[in-house]
Parts: structure tokens; C-alpha cells; sequence
């Protein structure tokens, strides 16, 4: 027996002591043959989970009865699979048309909650795997968060373990929840998965991997992942403690920065963007100071295209890294924004090595990487003299 199918069984066990009324709306669980029916003309495969989950009991009733009937997993019940449809991630929708970009992830409505704005989705990668589980409501037609696990497997331990050992009957006869041993079982099943390896954090340590933040920054913007801030955290607080730098560890410390009600393990992408312009001289920072007039559309295309962030963020965080070789190694990326954002940052850090990268960049076919290139390396002369030498101005 897996460890979901165990968890489940817990499950419905206390389910039957303190809601058997729910218990009692359970539909019969489908064999393997149904589910495949049912789902046969899906766009996505079907992870394993799913098969497990449905092969044990097929939803709550008919999707419809009110969470205190159908909350068979805490306060949320979980649709029969022929009312399930495959959607794209939860709340996109408007970025979708908006900005046409092409989301790998589809989701599937599996829960619901006392009322219809409440709702529960599994996030499905291209290969049928399950990305996450996110709950959330429909606010004036946005999607706002609610909580989210990695898997469905940790949600169901996560919630099987509370029903034992959180939950307990108060003096006055009410089933109560102990809140400190909640936050223990989450944070033993919920956190543990979403932040860096010890293998990758001690990659970014020594050797500053590009490839380990581009991930990162892809599933934040590209994917809306949520779980991509406890990497950033970890990101950031190596550059805290790495960081030569004073000015570059405020920083670092400025974008850790915890809101009124934010997570302190939840660094704010946006401030991390935020602190790029105020370094970064270009189009956008001189619109701010109302330099020069720039059309809405292009103020959305520089503000909020992930596509474009995605490599902002990148090489930010590399900048701040202090990452010479990574950063060179991007000079040679085929997207010229890459490159352009590279040179940017080679003549920001002002390190000798990146001389002689940024003067092959200087033959590029690109108008702008060669102006930012002549730029990067007027920045490293004025630190190092003797690199003009070398430069065929």
C-alpha cells in the first residue's frame, strides 16, 4: 500500500468517527479500466496519484453539498473524476491573453470548498507528473492563493497526521485544532521539498550556477510557481553571507525583506525587480523620471513580460552573485537579451576577466549588446587602466 493510499485510509477513518455523514456521500472507487474511459480523451497523462486517489473512492457525492458534508480532507472535498476538466493553471487566464504566452503546466479542478469561489487544483507537468496542489478563491474574476502543497501525496500525509495528533475536542464538546502542532506536521511535509538541494546550494556556493537560477526565475514567472520563493530566500542569503560587497548585501536584505503579512521565507520577486531598475540605466528608469514619453503598451511589455523578467532576474541575481564565469558564459547565449543583460552586469561587477568577452562581444551583429558591451568596458577600465590597452576603440 502506498503511502497516499495509507494516508487516505487514516483518513476516512476519522472521517467516520466525527463526520459520518460525509463519509456516507463517498462515491465507490473506479478501477482502472473506468478511470481510463473517463479520461480518455484528456489533453495531459494522467499521474499516478490520480489513479490512486480515484481508485479509492470516486469524489464527494455529486461535487455539490456544502463543506460540511462533503470536507472530507479538512475543509475540502474533492469532485467525482467525470466532473473534472483540464484547465490551464489556476488565475492565468488574463495574463494568457494579454501577453500570449504559451504555459506548458494544465490543471485539474479536483476540489471544491463550501462555496463556488473556493477551489482546489492539481497543477500537471507536460510528462504527467503533479507540480503542486493549490487552493484558492476567485476574487472579482482574479485568482488569489489560499495554500498550495508539493504533491498529493504530502497533502494527504500532511492532513491525515493533523486529524491525529492536531486535532482534539475542547471543554465545551467542539472538535478544536491545536495550531502550533499544524504548523509542526506542515512544516515536516509541506517545506521540506520546496527549497534547494543541499547538493544544488552548495553548487551556487562555489561555483554560481546559471543554470540553477534560471530554473528558478522560469518556474516563478513563466509557470506562476509559489514554491520559488524559498529558493530565492536561500539565494539571497548567500549573497548576504558571500557578498564582498556592503552596498550588494543591503540589497540582498532589502529584497528578504519580510511584508506586514507575508511569509519571512517568502522574498518578494517583484522587489527583486524592483531593485534591478533602480540599478539598471535604460529605457524604463528614464520614463520614471520622465525623461522621455513611452507608449502603454511598451511600458507592459518592460514592466510584466516574463519571458523578460525571467532573464532579468537571472542575471540580476548572477550580478549580485558576483559571478564572472556563469555571466561570461551567457556573452554566448543565442538570445541577444541574454547577452545584452550579461554585458550589463560584467560592467557593473568591473572585473578585469570579463575584458576580453565583452571585446569579442563588440564584433556582435546586435547594435545594442555592442553599445552595452563599449559601455561594461569603459566601467572595467576606469577601475583597471591598463585594460585599454587592449580594446581597439
Amino acid at each position: 500500500m502506498s503511502q497516499l493510499t495509507q494516508a487516505l485510509e487514516v483518513i476516512l477513518k476519522w472521517n467516520s468517527k466525527h463526520y459520518p455523514l460525509t463519509v456516507t456521500n463517498l462515491n465507490p472507487g473506479l478501477s482502472y479500466a473506468e478511470i481510463k474511459t473517463i479520461t480518455k480523451n484528456w489533453s495531459i497523462q494522467i499521474p499516478t496519484e490520480i489513479y490512486e486517489l480515484y481508485q479509492w473512492r470516486n469524489g464527494v457525492g455529486d461535487g455539490s453539498k456544502s463543506c460540511e458534508f462533503a470536507g472530507i480532507f479538512d475543509c475540502w472535498g474533492f469532485l467525482p473524476l467525470q466532473d473534472i476538466t483540464v484547465e490551464k493553471q489556476p488565475g492565468i487566464d488574463e495574463y494568457e491573453a494579454r501577453y500570449k504566452i504559451n504555459y506548458p503546466h494544465n490543471s485539474l479542478n479536483l476540489f471544491f470548498g463550501f462555496e463556488w469561489f473556493y477551489k482546489g487544483y492539481a497543477v500537471i507537468s507536460e510528462k504527467g507528473k503533479i507540480k503542486w496542489i493549490e487552493f484558492g478563491e476567485v476574487i472579482d474574476g482574479g485568482w488569489e492563493i489560499i495554500d498550495h502543497y508539493n504533491s498529493l501525496t504530502s497533502m494527504m500525509l500532511t492532513i491525515a497526521e493533523c486529524y491525529e495528533n492536531a486535532y482534539y475536542v475542547d471543554s465545551l464538546g467542539y472538535l478544536s485544532k491545536d495550531q502550533e502542532k499544524t504548523a509542526k506536521i506542515r512544516q515536516k511535509y509541506y517545506h521540506n521539498t520546496y527549497s534547494l538541494s543541499e547538493s544544488n546550494l552548495s553548487q551556487l556556493k562555489q561555483k554560481k550556477s546559471f543554470q540553477i537560477i534560471e530554473q528558478i526565475a522560469t518556474d516563478r514567472f513563466k509557470f506562476l510557481d509559489h514554491r520559488t520563493y524559498q529558493s530565492l530566500g536561500q539565494i539571497l542569503k548567500v549573497i548576504e553571507l558571500q557578498s564582498k560587497s556592503e552596498d550588494t548585501r543591503k540589497i540582498a536584505q532589502r529584497i528578504g525583506k519580510t511584508e506586514n503579512n507575508q511569509n519571512p521565507s517568502y522574498p518578494s520577486f517583484s522587489r527583486l525587480l524592483d531593485e534591478y531598475w533602480l540599478i539598471r540605466n535604460n529605457k524604463l528608469s528614464m520614463f520614471k523620471r520622465n525623461l522621455i514619453p513611452i507608449e502603454n503598451f511598451e511600458i507592459i511589455d518592460i514592466l510584466e513580460s516574463p519571458e523578460e523578467n525571467i532573464k532579468r532576474t537571472v542575471v540580476f541575481l548572477l550580478l549580485m552573485l558576483e559571478a564572472i564565469e556563469p555571466l561570461i558564459q551567457v556573452l554566448k547565449h543565442n538570445d541577444t537579451k541574454f547577452r545584452i543583460e550579461a554585458a550589463w552586469a560584467l560592467g557593473e561587477i568591473k572585473d578585469h576577466r570579463a575584458a576580453k568577452p565583452l571585446i569579442q562581444a563588440l564584433q556582435d551583429s546586435d547594435k545594442e549588446l555592442r553599445e552595452t558591451a563599449r559601455q561594461a568596458l569603459l566601467k572595467i577600465i576606469s577601475k583597471y587602466p591598463e585594460v585599454e590597452n587592449i580594446i581597439p576603440f
